[in-house]
């Protein structure tokens, strides 16, 4: 049997319902207890105990309190500019070119000329007057002697877009180039070179029987 208890707020006895605390008689009563008798808190600024719904205890506190989180960060990371001052805490620059600049940083200080680091691809990249260019077209173009053109592109032999070796690059252009990865017959010569002996033997053997003359089935 639910038992009788009495209302905190207005002091009427109610049956307590299974699963309930049973401190109110209801939702109303339940409202205009805690608008009453509101929680003590602690001033985020002076630290004084107070009751109310705001997070500090005096409107003077309100304003320092809103002077703090706005002064957070105030001057840009990157070139020390004074930023706005309504601007959000998270905000650490003051244009996207400051936090490109704040991106080159490697081990707490700026890459000098030349300095290398590997992308998010897998490609290495070069600081080339200020700039950073990927190293493979960046050999590519001293092998040749001349910038490279819009449609070329430099692919690399085996696959390892890191192993930026001049005998590892050959220059294509977007209408041949062959998709991403290693070429077939590329792989097939590394996997050559990869046998033993005794399987190179085999692999002789095999060609030597004229398989390779005869012509594949196409497939419709």
């Amino acid at each position: 049997m639910p038992q009788l208890k009495r209302c905190e707020n207005c002091l009427k006895e109610f049956r307590r319902k299974y699963g309930t605390k049973g401190r109110f008689c209801s939702t109303t009563c339940w409202y205009e207890y805690h608008r009453s008798h509101p929680a003590i808190k602690t001033c985020l600024i002076c630290g004084k105990e107070y009751r109310g719904e705001f997070l500090t205890c005096s409107r003077e506190c309100g304003y320092a309190l809103i002077r703090s989180r706005t002064a957070r960060r105030a001057n840009c990371e990157s070139c020390g500019k004074l930023l706005p001052p309504n601007v959000k805490p998270r905000i650490r620059f003051c244009s996207r070119h400051c936090s490109m600049v704040a991106r080159n940083k490697h081990g707490g200080y700026t890459l000098p000329e030349g300095g290398k680091y590997q992308d998010m691809t897998g490609y290495i990249r070069v600081k080339v007057n200020g700039q950073w260019v990927f190293e493979h077209r960046l050999i590519m173009e001293q092998i040749l002697g001349r910038p490279l053109e819009r449609q070329e592109r430099v692919h690399h032999k085996n696959g390892i877009r890191d192993d930026n070796r001049s005998e590892n690059l050959e220059l294509c252009t977007i209408k041949y180039k062959d998709p991403t990865g290693i070429r077939s017959i590329d792989q097939i010569k590394q996997a050559i070179m990869n046998l033993n002996g005794e399987m190179q033997t085999e692999l002789r053997e095999w060609l030597a029987k004229g398989i390779q003359s005869k012509q594949p089935t196409l497939i419709n």
